[in-house]
């Protein structure tokens, strides 16, 4: 098995990157600008949905990483938002229509970290809707509106409603290398350098060429 662990931090990503393709800087900026917590890295495109409660846009993030490609109509939850209560008498949202109740329990939904992260070349199908809580690994593939409840492993296919792995796109062994050189911090000119490996299915000679540039 690789040694990613869904417990690792990611590494740290620019707020605001400049190389966010416009159309994806539109539609995130104003939220970034708002005060949300969102952070996006490089060349990464895509702009979804994210339901998310103004009143929590401090107490949550969402991350994603750099070379992430989004497809359109792709919703991504955060916070509080879209949890009902199961363990409470009724999952209707009493208080948005009769207001706080002293005294008030936290639904059991709450009390965990409703952050969404998203690693370095993900790609997410159209329609897709990610939950809150989510932490979605480097090279995971999401099938088209798949419904993502809980954690994908790195390099990892899954798809369906609730999103299950299919199958991982690499051996354990290369995912572990993918990993450790996390080709997606690179500088430009050092990805320019190789170009030629990101276009071949020959995984292994891929691997080589780019462990011999890598920092």
């Amino acid at each position: 098995m690789s040694e990613f662990s869904m417990n690792e931090p990611f590494e740290p990503i620019e707020r605001h990157h400049p190389r966010m393709p416009p159309t994806t800087a539109f539609g995130l900026k104003p939220l970034i600008d708002r005060g949300f917590r969102i952070s996006v890295g490089a060349y990464s495109y895509g702009t979804p949905a994210l339901k998310w409660n103004e009143a929590e846009k401090t107490a949550h993030s969402v991350e994603i990483g750099a070379f992430c490609s989004i497809a359109a109509e792709v919703s991504i939850y955060v916070g509080t938002q879209g949890i009902h209560p199961l363990d409470f008498v009724s999952t209707y949202p009493m208080r948005m229509v009769f207001g706080p109740v002293a005294g008030a329990e936290r639904p059991a939904g709450y009390e965990r970290d409703l952050s969404v992260v998203i690693g370095s070349d993900v790609w997410i199908g159209r329609d897709t809707i990610i939950q809150a809580g989510v932490r979605i690994g480097h090279g995971a593939v999401i099938g088209t509106r798949a419904l993502v409840t809980s954690d994908i492993e790195p390099y990892t296919i899954a798809a369906g409603i609730p999103a299950k792995p299919l199958r991982k796109r690499f051996t354990d062994e290369q995912i572990a290398r993918f990993l450790a050189l996390k080709w997606w911090t690179w500088e430009e000119e050092r990805i320019r350098k190789v170009l030629r490996q990101f276009a071949t299915r020959d995984i292994d000679w891929a691997l080589d060429a780019l462990e011999a540039v890598a920092p």
